[in-house]
């Protein structure tokens, strides 16, 4: 009979001792499968993404409840925490909403009362957003949103595109700290 190989886990005094892999370890290497390299990064991002929100919420709050909002806050994750991906990319994230946009109104135009408006505003963005190559993914939520609004979609606009662009320059801020601080060391 061969014992199952052991594994070497690192404990909170970061000194490595041979075990069995407990459900608690792995679930721990699911949640945190390394340790993160730079907190100081992830702070910033955070912070970016916060005052990104937040200027958006105060912006949106004059203009009342807009549900169409809530596609940005995915914009402004993959804007701050993975501005290297092709998704964070200007292109993708004022093309992707401008698609998704624009497919949601002509189909809840199209069929104003159809339970399935959403579903085919989304399937049909997609299609859209991979041909234009401005794919970027919280803009699924916009024809969705554009469907349970019922049409009244004009105000959320206001508050998309200007959020766009709010998190778009702090993007960009945020770009250029990172670079200056780079090049500092």
């Amino acid at each position: 009979m061969t014992e199952k190989p052991t594994r070497h886990f690192t404990d909170a005094a970061e000194s490595s001792t041979p075990g069995r892999s407990t459900t608690v370890e792995r679930i721990v290497r699911f949640v945190l499968p390394e340790k993160p390299k730079n907190w100081g990064s992830i702070a910033v991002s955070s912070a970016f993404a916060i005052a990104a929100l937040a200027l958006i919420a105060s912006f949106q709050a004059t203009l009342g409840n807009v549900p169409l909002v809530g596609a940005l806050g995915g914009s402004a994750v993959i804007a701050f925490g993975a501005p290297e991906s092709a998704m964070a990319k200007a292109r993708s994230l004022f093309g992707g909403h401008a698609v998704a946009c624009g497919v949601g109104i002509a189909v809840t135009s199209m069929l104003p009362e159809s339970p399935c408006a959403g579903a085919i505003g989304v399937g049909c963005a997609l299609g859209l957003m991979r041909l234009t190559a401005t794919t970027h993914s919280p803009a699924g939520a916009d024809p969705l949103l554009i469907a349970v609004t019922h049409g009244a979609w004009g105000r959320a606009m206001i508050v998309l595109v200007a959020g766009l662009f709010i998190i778009s320059l702090l993007a960009q801020l945020r770009a250029a700290a990172s670079r200056r601080a780079i090049g500092n060391r």
